[in-house]
This record gives C-alpha cells, structure tokens and sequence, in this order.
C-alpha cells in the first residue's frame, strides 16, 4: 500500500467501458474521467465499475485496514444542490435503521473537497448489469430462480413498508453463481422524484423498470411499483432486452403534465 497523505490527491485520467445497456443488446461505451491516487479521508479510490442514477461506483480501499470497499460518488450537479444533499442524507440516517438482511448498508458518508461520497463493504458482489452485459440473458433455470430470491427479499422490505423505487439490474449485486444477492440504494423514492423534477435525464437508463405511477407527482409509490420492475427484471432475464426499449423519460413526463 502506496503512503499517501490524508489531503485530498488528484491526477485524471480518461477511463472507457464497454456495458450492454438494459434498452437493447449493442454495448454502450461509456468514457469517465477519474483519478488515480485520489484519497479522501481514510478512503483511496481507484477504478470506476458501474454509472447510475446518482454517480458512479467505484472500487476502493479503507486505508488503515487495507480492507477492500465499494464507494459510490454522487455526480457534481446533484453534489452541489442542497435539497439533494438534504434528501440524500435523510436517506442514508433512514436506511441505517433498517435491520433487512442482503440489503447493502453504507459503513461511511461524507462530504469532503465537494466530494459526496458513501462507503459500502466490498463483499466481492458484482452488479447484476454485469452479468447481463457478458451472457445477455439467462438459463430458464436460473432467471425464476434468481427472481425467486430477488422476490423474497423485496418482500422482507414490504413487510417493514419499505419500498425500493427503483429496483434495476443497475442496484442488484450478485456473484457468480448468482446466489449472493446484495441490493443498494433501497428506500430511495425521494431521491428518485426529485432527479424526476429537476434532473429527469437521469433516469433515462433505468426508466423501463419504474413503474408508470412513478412518472406522475400526485402519485404515491406503492409496492405495486417493486412488483412492476421485478416483471420487467424477469422479462429481461429471459429475453435479454427490456420491453419498450425506446421510451423516452421526458416525453413520458410530458404525457402526464
């Protein structure tokens, strides 16, 4: 392990990835800028896996146990808006209470150098999107088995009135025998309407897997809304492509203005 300094250290580079988006089967590349030698408190961050709604996923290391971790960065538009900021806060203290096995629970937040940033355990999960991205689709056995195990846990969540929002391949993390299951960024409904008022765009990559009351703002998020996008995860388990593939987020919003 390189000594770096606890100061905050930045070189960027330009970083490509090719992912199968959910939409269609042709790969999207998908150019970050990120830095090598970045160290932010007790947290080394090196290469990005994964871009979503809010940020982007990043491989990490907790300095002073070298222990392996997951840091998600919060994009700078999002970081640098207070009512985001607020939310996303309010979400984190809310999902520390929360006592649901294979639900990923950050182990540290915080807001450094303009940097929102939270810490997650690396359990050697990788993201289901992944794994779609690499075989396209999957056996007949394992796409109900998966959503059986999938579904068990989002209905440990209702029980507790607990609703994901935003359950995508982007947020279910699996290993390779897909028997581990870790789900991230439960309970988000709040941060999810707000990208829909003020940063809609956003949503775009995830957009067939919300539910259509979701779209609409008088409308308040239910367990149905989980019980759509675990229909649509099916479907693309065994299809390799979402249903309406070419549905346009803004478009859709306007239908409901």
């Amino acid at each position: 392990m390189h000594n770096f300094a606890s100061t905050l250290k930045l070189h960027k580079h330009s970083y490509s990835v090719e992912l199968a988006e959910e939409g269609g089967l042709q790969p999207t590349v998908y150019i970050f800028t990120y830095v090598t030698c970045m160290v932010v408190e007790n947290y080394q961050i090196n290469e990005p896996f994964l871009k979503d709604v809010f940020g982007t996923f990043y491989k990490g290391v907790e300095l002073n146990t070298e222990n392996p971790v997951i840091i998600h960065c919060v994009d700078d538009t999002l970081a640098n808006d207070p009512e985001f900021v607020g939310l996303y806060n309010q979400y984190l203290s809310d999902l520390a209470q929360l006592n649901i096995p294979n639900l990923a629970k950050a182990i540290y937040s915080g807001n450094k150098t303009d940097i929102l940033y939270t810490v997650f355990p690396d359990t050697g999960l990788e993201p289901l999107k992944k794994t779609l991205a690499q075989n396209n689709i999957l056996s007949i056995f394992d796409a109900p088995n998966l959503l059986e195990k999938i579904s068990l846990i989002v209905r440990k969540m209702h029980i507790q009135e607990i609703i994901h929002g935003a359950l995508s391949p982007k947020y279910i993390f699996v290993d390779n025998k897909l028997e581990r299951i870790e789900i991230f960024y439960t309970g988000c409904e709040k941060l999810i309407r707000l990208l829909l008022k003020k940063y809609s765009g956003n949503l775009q990559k995830i957009l067939p897997y919300l539910s259509p009351e979701i779209l609409n703002f008088n409308t308040p998020m239910q367990q149905q809304s989980d019980i759509y996008s675990l229909g649509v995860l099916f479907y693309t388990l065994l299809v390799g492509n979402t249903p309406w593939p070419d549905a346009d987020v803004e478009s859709l919003i306007g239908e409901r203005d």
